[in-house]
């Protein structure tokens, strides 16, 4: 069984992989590969299959989920709910814990109704596309960011799910609680309070309340019975694990998150997570796109146009990864401010930017019809 989950662990990673769904970054990885040699030694030695490894799962929820093999996969979602390298210590020390008490393995060996492969896999690709269908439904601009995967992270939290139940990864409330004590014990030998994890577990029960995910706090999540976890962890203390050493290192899953937020209109939250990226001085256009973005979205006041408006001067003044969104909202910009002659000019370099962009560009054409009348527009007002 050790040696066909390890064959299936594979798979599931070359699923992601090939979907697109996996976050590439080599620093961050072998950032997080010390933090899971800090808790588990580098190899296994009890004969099992497989290594301890991470990966970076494109998804808005915040999770984790361990492979019965020892691959770990760590959410964007979660990543940046975290503020701290100590809970994010706490969130990997809970996932080895399920993987060393054998829990998966367990839970496999319980499910006598367990899919067959080859049915698995269909039954997946209905749920992928049951989840694109409900993403290509939503009326979206294709140029609010410059970035059209971020529709992905949707998707992939509907996918996450059903494969963590695959893996054996769907835990009782007594195993959660065995390896939260067991994270707990590991976190105390680190010197790392344990009431990191309850402070994660505290911002996971907020952004469920807040997002509607109430299977989650009641048990019929991937982790249940959250409230007594936190209770049997310590006193949540958000205002002690802030890091800006942290949040420096996750700055590009912050602005990635950024803009799946703004994607799905959560400006509030999208303009929290580029204001940490702001205030560590590692705001990238991206960022300042994204808020000035928000603020025109918030507010419609003189002073905050001109706000939004030094946001995307900011953004072009970088030259860091060049984006050819900030022109057009520029363009939207000095249209509210009743500058017309400064939009017109920002549209005509938005246009000449699209025009350099591949034919296969999604949406490039009718992007360009959409500028060449705000042009027309604008000589008129």
């Amino acid at each position: 069984m050790r040696k066909d989950l390890e064959n299936e662990s594979i798979d599931i990673l070359d699923y992601f992989r090939d979907n697109d769904m996996l976050f590439e970054d080599t620093y961050l990885q072998d950032y997080l590969q010390t933090l899971i040699y800090r808790i588990h030694p580098v190899t296994l030695g009890d004969g099992r299959p497989g290594t301890l490894n991470v990966n970076i799962l494109k998804c808005s929820d915040p999770n984790a989920i361990i492979l019965p093999n020892g691959t770990i996969f760590l959410t964007t979602g979660l990543l940046g709910l975290a503020n701290s390298e100590e809970e994010l210590i706490g969130a990997l020390a809970h996932e080895v814990a399920h993987f060393v008490l054998d829990h998966q393995i367990i839970n496999i060996n319980k499910d006598l109704q367990r899919k067959k492969w080859a049915d698995f896999w269909a039954a997946m690709a209905t749920v992928a596309a049951a989840a694109t269908e409900t993403y290509m439904a939503y009326e979206y601009d294709y140029y609010p960011t410059g970035d059209f995967t971020y529709a992905t992270a949707v998707i992939a939290s509907t996918v996450a799910y059903s494969i963590a139940e695959r893996a054996g990864a769907k835990y009782s409330i007594e195993q959660e609680k065995e390896a939260d004590e067991v994270a707990g014990r590991v976190m105390k030998f680190l010197n790392v309070d344990p009431s990191a994890l309850a402070t994660l577990l505290a911002k996971m029960r907020e952004y469920c309340y807040l997002n509607g995910e109430y299977l989650a706090l009641t048990g019929g999540g991937t982790h249940p019975d959250i409230d007594s976890r936190i209770k049997n962890l310590g006193v949540p203390n958000p205002n002690q694990f802030k890091s800006t050493e942290y949040d420096i290192r996750m700055s590009r899953v912050l602005s990635y998150n950024a803009g799946v937020e703004y994607y799905m209109r959560h400006l509030a939250s999208c303009e929290a997570l580029v204001d940490r990226n702001i205030h560590c001085g590692v705001a990238t256009e991206m960022d300042y796109l994204l808020k000035a973005a928000v603020t025109r979205a918030l507010y419609d006041t003189p002073g905050k146009n001109q706000e939004a408006l030094d946001y995307l001067l900011k953004g072009k003044d970088l030259n860091v990864t060049p984006n050819i969104n900030l022109y057009k909202h520029e363009g939207i910009t000095y249209m509210r401010l009743k500058q017309y002659d400064k939009a017109i000019a920002a549209f005509m370099k938005y246009e000449e930017e699209l025009r350099l962009l591949d034919d296969e560009v999604p949406g490039k054409f009718e992007e360009i019809d959409w500028t060449r009348e705000m042009i027309h527009k604008a000589k008129h007002m």
